[in-house]
């Protein structure tokens, strides 16, 4: 018998508490994966090869859309300009020509004002400067605006001009794959083929 508070009965509780810990599981770090489930994705030889012309392909198209970048510069006068204009701006012009050699059989002798893009605006002799000057900055404007548009339209011809072909690529690599694999003899059912891999070789 052992009175409570006497050695023996906090050895005994003591004892009681050590076998409670004990049994109670203990959590294993690497058992807890939610949230860090990682997935893996395997690429086969034929997809690594298709990821690679892809990516050099993409350059090409890149490069492509920086040499044809368009600038205001080099947007070359067309006659929707002319039309999209203010209509104060085209009561003030007596022409729009696309180049200098043009403008220069213009025989009318009225002020003209060239362009950075090579447009030359013939006005009539009673325009004023700072009418020239205003009639000049509205046709920029439009310019500049059309140069914006070609930007856009260019980006989206070559994001069309590189995934089709690659998506096609793609589509015909699969393609090929899936009648190769019809033509393949099947096992005989009850027979297992094992593969094995071997150092230094890989697999398509």
């Amino acid at each position: 018998m052992q009175f409570p508070g006497s050695r023996g009965d906090i050895l005994t509780r003591m004892g009681s508490y050590t076998e409670q810990a004990t049994a109670q599981p203990v959590a294993n770090p690497e058992d807890n994966t939610l949230g860090r489930r990682a997935v893996r994705v395997r690429l086969t030889g034929w997809q690594r090869l298709w990821v690679v012309v892809s990516v050099v392909y993409l350059l090409a198209v890149a490069a492509a859309v920086a040499l044809f970048w368009p600038s205001p510069e080099i947007t070359f006068h067309r006659d929707e300009f002319t039309r999209r204009m203010p209509a104060e701006s085209r009561l003030s012009l007596r022409e729009i020509y696309a180049g200098e050699y043009p403008a220069k059989e213009d025989r009318s002798d009225g002020p003209s004002v060239e362009m950075p893009n090579g447009a030359v605006l013939v006005f009539t002799k009673t325009v004023p400067d700072a009418k020239m000057e205003s009639v000049a900055r509205d046709y920029w404007t439009i310019v500049e605006a059309s140069s914006k548009e070609q930007r856009i339209s260019l980006i989206g011809y070559g994001v069309l001009a590189w995934l089709v072909p690659c998506l096609g690529l793609y589509a015909l690599g699969w393609a090929i794959g899936w009648v190769y694999r019809g033509f393949k003899p099947k096992p005989p059912e009850g027979v297992s083929i094992s593969t094995k891999k071997h150092d230094g070789i890989g697999s398509l």
